[in-house]
């Protein structure tokens, strides 16, 4: 008789969303209890004579040491449990406890990123406020709510469609409902309409995100580069300053911030407006300089001396 073992589905490095995790999670406590079941049931042997007369002594069960339980984890026991994240209703509550730990902290880690960006992105509105007129307040004040209230209904919408249709997950699964059950059906296409509009307007929401943060930082390297100018003259010529902008490239270099860093630097806020700072730029002119000024001094006095 040949065993088949069925292994467990291997856990990703990471989930798109938190409904994405539930998702997965629940679909492997339903299949592995079935799968273990199946296992147990094909490697079952029939008792035989020779088995049961076998000697007690070598057949009697070993007593199991107090505090040993199978499966066990002292360590992971000793932990505190991980917090249930805000996004998270009390009605979601059972759902939260039953995912493992593992899942639990890397949901949790997600949500603590996506709540600093939103908070990250209320201090900016907050900040764009300031320069409006009471009306244009009213206005944009208005549009931020509509914006909050479309994604979190969304991310409702999403934890529903998990608890709500966690069988309905693919194209084959929409065609087997709509035959088997149309009453069903029909409550899952309007599901799908309305998580359509909410999606909708958060994309929506985010590139208006996207492109005041562009127009932000563009506002901010014109006014740092004006501002090198005016310390610097010889880069009012665009090409002088590109020049040297492209000879700093390994200087930095030697400093260990290569391109890849200084890419990665300029991904965050912080990093960007050290980059295009004018006095980071004034600095970097600077040391090009005096390399430039030493090299002269040393190419002098390797220049061979002629008598008059």
């Amino acid at each position: 008789m040949t065993e088949e073992t069925t292994q467990a589905p291997a856990i990703p490095e990471s989930f798109s969303s938190p409904d994405e995790a539930a998702r997965f999670w629940t679909q492997a406590q339903v299949e592995q209890p079935a799968q273990e079941e199946n296992s147990s049931a094909e490697s079952a042997e029939p008792a035989t004579a020779e088995h049961e007369s076998a000697d007690e002594a070598d057949t009697a069960p070993l007593e199991e040491a107090p505090g040993e339980t199978e499966g066990s984890d002292p360590e992971a026991e000793q932990l505190p449990p991980v917090e249930r994240p805000r996004s998270w209703s009390k009605d979601d509550d059972a759902d939260w406890k039953a995912l493992p730990r593992a899942a639990q902290e890397k949901i949790a880690a997600r949500e603590h990123a996506r709540e600093t960006e939103l908070r990250r992105t209320q201090n900016d509105a907050a900040e764009k406020l300031k320069g409006l007129t009471a009306k244009e307040q009213a206005a944009e004040q208005a549009r931020q709510a509509a914006e909050t209230k479309a994604k979190q209904a969304y991310d409702v919408l999403l934890r529903e469609q998990v608890r709500d249709f966690p069988d309905v997950r693919s194209m084959d699964d929409v065609t087997k409902l709509a035959q088997t059950d149309p009453l069903r059906y029909i409550q899952w296409q309007a599901h799908q309409q309305e998580l359509q509009v909410q999606a909708a307007v958060v994309k929506e929401a985010e590139q208006r995100s996207n492109q005041e943060k562009q127009s932000k930082r563009s506002a901010y390297a014109e006014a740092q580069t004006a501002a090198l100018r005016e310390k610097i003259p010889d880069y009012a010529d665009a090409a002088k300053l590109q020049a040297a902008r492209e000879k700093a490239l390994p200087l930095l270099s030697e400093y260990g911030l290569d391109l890849p860093t200084l890419n990665k630097w300029a991904e965050t806020d912080a990093g960007f407006e050290i980059l295009q700072h004018a006095g980071f730029q004034h600095l970097i002119a600077d040391l090009l300089k005096a390399r430039d000024t030493e090299a002269a001094r040393q190419k002098a006095a390797k220049a061979p001396v002629t008598k008059a």
